[in-house]
């Protein structure tokens, strides 16, 4: 019964050997049962989400860096019991002691986990951070908030698809410059 969105998908999306590129398919199968396992509720098939890379290049000092966005193998959103059968510590000490707090009192909740990029207002500095949310049903119980780490002040999640430059961390200009924008395993 829990296969059933992953069979739905491959008879509808059957590739044709001559005309389909396999990579591509695969990509787009595993994107789209991330879909299906996040609209069902559904996390069994982990290894089917993927999430995409953007990379940034600075025009003055060549720096470059790569942001992910997205869920991962095990960055991705799992029952608690999927998370401590993981035995990684996945997250900050912080927010992993806070979910272990949250589980004795809420034993059926489910941490929504996924890189996001997030720009600080003031310094205009990128920053890729894991973002956790907490919840039991409906209601949010934690959700994890960052700090500049130059400025201190409360960074903002940003739309990485619509934003074409940012602030170079290296050099401090303004010509951090969006090259491509790519499907990643991670």
């Amino acid at each position: 019964m829990k296969l059933m969105p992953v069979v739905w998908i491959f008879i509808i999306l059957e590739p044709d050997p001559k005309t389909c590129n396999p990579v591509g398919f695969l990509l787009l199968l595993r994107y789209l049962c991330g879909c299906f396992d996040l609209l069902l509720n559904f996390h069994s098939l982990p290894f089917l989400m993927t999430g995409y890379m953007c990379s940034y290049l600075c025009s003055s000092c060549h720096f470059e860096e790569e942001f992910m966005q997205g869920p991962g193998f095990q960055v991705r959103p799992q029952t608690f019991d999927e998370y401590m059968a993981g035995n990684n510590k996945l997250f900050h000490y912080k927010i992993h002691d806070k979910i272990v707090a949250l589980s004795a009192e809420y034993p059926g909740m489910l941490i929504s986990a996924s890189f996001q990029v997030y720009k600080c207002p003031h310094c205009k500095i990128l920053h890729n951070k894991i973002q956790v949310n907490i919840y039991s049903g409906e209601q949010i119980l934690h959700r994890n908030l960052f700090k500049c780490s130059r400025c201190r002040r409360r960074l903002k999640l940003t739309n990485i698809n619509r934003l074409r430059m940012a602030t170079c961390p290296a050099c401090s200009r303004n010509s951090f410059k969006r090259q491509k924008i790519r499907d990643h395993l991670w």
